[in-house]
């Protein structure tokens, strides 16, 4: 297999305060080739000079522009601008290690895999604690394998981002696959769920070497008014994916939203094993929330399988979903 050239996007919107840091963890890999895409989306706080910097400065990276159209258009133009062979996701407010971009090549190298996937290490700034997510390290055929792991990369949120991973571009092409423009909630995860629908094969690293920090008042924490409806094609991405289950394996996922306090809850659940969160557990947490919010007429209980779902409206209304 000939050497792999990684396209790097890094969406960017007013993150002047980490972009250097973002940037300087891509410049610091022991792998070198890769070009790095720094997708400017409107920003008005000097992030586009920064980018502009280092471009200037470092030949394999580009700045491409274009106005506020939000996080998924910019990562969408970077997808159509890469000229590398995999593309690798990077939020401009995160860091990746050292090593991830070469040990993510050397699988690809050794398997040919479709999709390798990093673990992801959380750094919450507010108290500034981190917590790992990773995998048992080795090959999943899909959709044969999926069955017996799918728990594992649930619990470890390897579902739910396409952050700390490599696509690989043809399969993105051939398959129409783009992020979904206009929601800003999950449309990272719903991509990843798409791509791997068209995967045969994802391979997990057992390291969490992309650094995902979690800012107090950041866009995924706070309200969004389309959440309902990227939750719904979440929702529907996953359920497409998990057909290959067994009848016993039911997914629930849930989602409260409160516009000055949001609450997101998805968890996939095992009917088959105790062991797992089971879904009153997940409907017990649901019903004490809602009913801190003094909601009424919701149902006493889910008697079917599939996606669960909870919300409060900006009215502070009780709303459900199930099927």
């Amino acid at each position: 297999m000939a050497k792999i050239k990684v396209s790097v996007i890094v969406p960017v919107y007013n993150t002047c305060a980490f972009l250097p840091a973002c940037v300087e963890s891509i410049l610091g890999q022991t792998y070198t080739d890769w070009e790095l895409l720094l997708v400017d989306d409107g920003s008005t706080d000097g992030s586009l000079q920064i980018a502009r910097q280092y471009a200037q400065a470092d030949p394999r990276i580009r700045v491409l522009h274009q106005e506020n159209c939000g996080v998924s258009a910019a990562r969408n133009q970077g997808i159509r601008a890469a000229g590398g062979s995999y593309i690798c996701f990077v939020d401009s407010d995160d860091t990746i290690e050292t090593s991830l971009l070469s040990d993510m090549a050397a699988v690809l190298q050794r398997t040919q895999a479709d999709c390798v996937a990093s673990g992801l290490t959380y750094e919450f700034e507010e108290n500034g604690t981190t917590r790992a997510y990773t995998v048992q390290e080795g090959l999943i055929s899909l959709p044969t394998d999926l069955n017996q792991r799918f728990q594992d990369l649930a619990d470890a949120r390897m579902l739910n981002s396409h952050c700390g991973k490599l696509f690989k571009k043809a399969i993105l092409d051939a398959c129409s696959i783009r992020m979904v423009e206009g929601i800003s909630t999950l449309e990272d995860g719903i991509f990843l769920l798409d791509y791997l629908a068209h995967c045969s094969s994802i391979y997990c690293l057992s390291s969490a070497a992309y650094h995902y920090r979690q800012i107090p008042g950041s866009l995924q924490k706070r309200y969004s008014p389309n959440a309902l409806q990227a939750w719904l094609l979440y929702a529907q991405k996953y359920r497409d994916l998990t057909t290959y289950l067994d009848v016993s394996f039911t997914v629930c996922s849930g989602i409260a939203i409160d516009p000055s306090c949001p609450t997101y809850i998805p968890t996939p659940v095992n009917r088959s094993n105790p062991g797992v969160p089971c879904l009153p557990a997940l409907w017990k947490r649901f019903i004490g929330w809602i009913s801190s919010k003094n909601c009424h007429n919701v149902p006493n209980e889910v008697s079917r399988g599939g996606f669960a779902f909870f919300w409060c409206d900006t009215n502070s209304q009780a709303r459900f979903t199930c099927f």
